[in-house]
């Protein structure tokens, strides 16, 4: 329907798309997110709305602070103040920090329909500055984007990115009901970590892994090309194996890898070019030197056992 409609489709918002679908309630908030216009998608408050109501009837407190937000100013419905109080409880019930604060405001200046009341005030704040999420958010690190992010177009730019680990726990969700764009997903966060105060550290062990899955059971060239990628990089690159990982997903059709290949055909002959071919040829005579050697003594085993046999049947017949 409409409302699944995100633009642009990216690896991202088709897997979020798939998790919301399948009632994934950090997946309809971040529907919501998305439709905000964060993540560089296409805006729709009407949309953005209906998401957050649809995750906050499901508990969801991030979104039941949203749906009382828009409640207040008119994001994508009609304002109405008597609601956003009511969600702004909703949400502080729920231990939501910044409903708290709300709350402990409204009560104590007398907003949004509440009347003046100290007591309140008082007991909201006490929670506000009580609640574990306030010291996580308000003393967050602003988390350097990785360069895959902003080689797809993200930048440093305000308010970009919201919403990052619901958003890892929805790729989560994709991955683990094995659906394929899920995994990828995955392993993609994996490559490069994702969000502030390490809401998914970087782990190249774990993308390498999800990688190598999707390569075996789907012959995947968009794995093959981000595995070739991290065997290239690090302290100990296996070059020969990378360069057969471009030269597969290439065969496959996958772009990127077509142009790395390009790129080294075309690379002039500096010490660090030859390096690199040099030592993809070394590790290659390495290989098939074993591979000689395996053959060599599994003929050497085989021409044995087959005279020991002779010699067995013949004494036998003696």
């Amino acid at each position: 329907t409409e409302e699944y409609n995100v633009q642009p489709q990216t690896y991202i918002s088709e897997t979020i798309v798939w998790s919301a679908k399948n009632e994934n309630v950090d997946a309809m908030y971040i529907m919501g997110i998305f439709f905000l216009g964060y993540y560089k998608c296409t805006p729709d408050h009407r949309k953005a709305f209906y998401w957050f109501k649809k995750a906050a009837q499901k508990d969801h407190k991030e979104a039941a602070y949203e749906v009382a937000y828009c409640y207040e100013f008119g994001v994508g419905v009609l304002q109405d103040l008597t609601e956003a109080i009511r969600w702004y409880h909703e949400a502080g019930r729920r231990n939501h920090y910044l409903a708290e604060k709300k709350l402990a405001y409204c009560y104590s200046a007398g907003k949004l329909g509440c009347y003046p009341d100290i007591n309140n005030a008082e007991k909201w704040h006490d929670k506000y500055m009580k609640n574990p999420e306030r010291e996580f958010y308000e003393n967050r690190e602003r988390w350097d984007i990785p360069q895959e992010l902003i080689d797809a177009g993200y930048t440093n730019e305000a308010k970009l990115f919201k919403g990052e680990k619901y958003l890892v726990n929805a790729v989560k969700f994709a991955a683990e009901h094995n659906t394929l764009i899920g995994k990828y997903c995955l392993g993609l966060l994996y490559t490069s970590g994702f969000g502030g105060n390490n809401v998914l550290e970087k782990n190249k062990e774990k993308a390498i892994e999800v990688f190598e899955d999707l390569i075996n059971e789907y012959d995947h060239p968009e794995s093959m090309y981000c595995l070739a990628r991290l065997y290239e990089e690090g302290t100990e690159p296996k070059l020969d194996v990378a360069l057969k990982l471009y030269k597969e997903a290439a065969r496959h059709g996958e772009e990127a890898a077509k142009q790395v290949l390009n790129e080294l055909k075309s690379m002039p002959m500096d010490e660090e070019s030859r390096a690199f071919q040099n030592e993809v040829k070394r590790h290659q005579q390495m290989e098939y030197l074993k591979q000689q050697r395996a053959e060599l003594n599994y003929k050497r085993t085989h021409s044995i056992k087959t005279k020991v046999r002779s010699v067995l049947y013949i004494s036998r017949k003696i």
